[in-house]
């Protein structure tokens, strides 16, 4: 053999020896951190008749949930006033636990981590005057007893509580603090004499709530209610836009500098970043947060730290409810090809934002009673128990995060512990051509060949992803 040739069959052997590692050989993709999934219950698992709630909690489980929110009601433990003395003692006569701990326990025993999610004052922790329109348990609470409360809530649930069945109650360690106190329907009124109220009373009632799970529970994790993402700006309806009631609970102004000198005390601050368009279409006003917006509120967290407002350290950012009705079963809701697509790039771009616990709304269907368009239609099941579609993108997403000449920059996160097999599909097949180490609930980032993709996969111990083809997700509009 020729000298060139030597040199031609040794350049074969490179390229060949190059193709074989690039499909078959574990490679490396950049570690991005982890992102938790978990579900708020609405109408689903915790509500369901007893015999059938643990089919609903193992269907929870099999979505990748790791989180399950229920309500704590404040008002339905504790119906009447306890004595003062006694306020922050779980053994009180007159606390009505037994539904709240069958709830706990159910959860534990299936593996979920419970948030419990306090709101809705019982009428004689709410001052005087409530007006007839406002809803029930959102009348000005009292801060000093929701504090009470929290600090009996967390010693119940400190592991170190014993059981009335037996043993000690389990622990739960995440607690959040009311729901959407943006919204007069949550927390009344919103404005009073011209000022902002419900965002001092907020912050009020954040500062006791978090004093109480800390007495007892010094490591749990304490969060803000969600805020809804809409306000409103005729002045007619009790909605304060998300970032301006931020603005007033952590004592910064328009400018975010320094406007009054409480500080406020939370461990993860939540929003509730719903959309009417698509994940990378951003809010039409300035001051409301939908998916792409969150940089908005971490603005003025920010702000807040520099001005010695928050603390005592950076809060994490959570997403406590987020989700699209479906189309089926509801006509206005978003058709089931998109909404798959939709709901991988919407926890794509929660996690580029800094989210690490992220919540879908709801468990299951509402039935729409009296119709579809004051019911919720997102549940990752349907009424009947049936998995939607986009269930699967919800468990392992997997996003087309951008491309060059080359390659196609792609985003996912896997479900379980493992090798990963990145693949491609050519033509009626698929082909694996990246294997990636990753930890249940990783983050990881990769690139595969972009000639002849039809759509791209990934696989886990039996478990696939969502296949993403066409074009990649889109950057957030601005």
């Amino acid at each position: 053999m020729s000298l060139r040739g030597r040199r031609r069959a040794r350049l074969l052997l490179l390229v060949l020896t190059g193709a074989l590692i690039w499909t078959a050989a574990p490679q490396a993709a950049s570690a991005a951190g982890s992102l938790r999934l978990g579900l708020a219950d609405g109408f689903g698992p915790v509500s369901a008749p007893a015999a059938d709630r643990d089919t609903w909690l193992q269907r929870v489980r099999d979505t990748g949930a790791a989180m399950l929110r229920i309500d704590a009601s404040w008002g339905s433990v504790a119906p009447q006033a306890p004595p003062e003395a006694d306020a922050a003692d779980p053994t009180w006569a007159g606390y009505a636990w037994t539904q709240l701990d069958d709830r706990v326990r159910a959860l534990r025993a299936q593996g979920i981590t419970p948030l419990l999610m306090v709101t809705g004052a019982p009428t004689w922790a709410q001052e005087d005057g409530a007006p007839s329109r406002v809803a029930r348990g959102a009348w000005k609470p009292r801060a000093a007893a929701f504090g009470s409360f929290l600090r009996a809530l967390a010693a119940r649930y400190s592991g170190r509580f014993p059981d009335p069945l037996g043993g000690l109650l389990p622990r739960v360690d995440s607690f959040q603090l009311w729901n959407e106190p943006n919204l007069e329907r949550h927390l009344a009124p919103q404005r009073e004499g011209g000022r902002a109220f419900a965002a001092t009373r907020f912050r009020e009632l954040l500062n006791a709530g978090y004093a109480g799970v800390k007495a007892e529970q010094p490591d749990a994790v304490v969060v803000t209610g969600g805020l809804a993402p809409f306000g409103d700006y005729s002045g007619r309806i009790g909605r304060t836009p998300p970032v301006r009631f931020l603005e007033s609970l952590l004592c910064v102004d328009r400018e975010l500098r320094r406007s009054c000198r409480q500080r406020t005390s939370v461990d993860a601050i939540s929003h509730h970043p719903y959309a009417v368009r698509a994940p990378s279409s951003p809010a039409l006003n300035p001051d409301d947060v939908t998916i792409p917006d969150l940089g908005k509120l971490t603005r003025v967290v920010r702000a807040a730290r520099r001005a010695g407002t928050l603390g005592p350290k950076t809060p994490q950012l959570w997403v406590t409810e987020v989700s699209y009705d479906s189309a089926p079963p509801d006509p206005r809701g978003v058709p089931t090809a998109r909404l798959s697509r939709w709901t991988a790039e919407l926890l794509w771009h929660l996690w580029r934002q800094g989210v690490r616990t992220a919540l879908w709304f709801q468990v299951r269907d509402q039935p729409a009673v009296p119709d579809y368009a004051s019911t919720s239609q997102s549940g990752l099941f349907r009424l009947d128990g049936g998995l939607k579609p986009s269930a699967h993108a919800f468990r392992f997403p997997l996003v087309v995060t951008g491309k060059d000449r080359r390659r196609l920059r792609v985003w996912f996160r896997s479900p379980r512990e493992g090798q990963v097999s990145v693949q491609v599909r050519r033509g009626s097949r698929w082909h694996t051509v990246r294997r990636v180490r990753s930890g249940a609930g990783d983050v990881r980032q990769t690139s595969v060949p972009v000639a002849r993709t039809g759509a791209v996969r990934a696989v886990v111990g039996g478990v696939t992803s969502y296949a993403w083809s066409g074009s990649p997700a889109r950057k957030i509009q601005r």
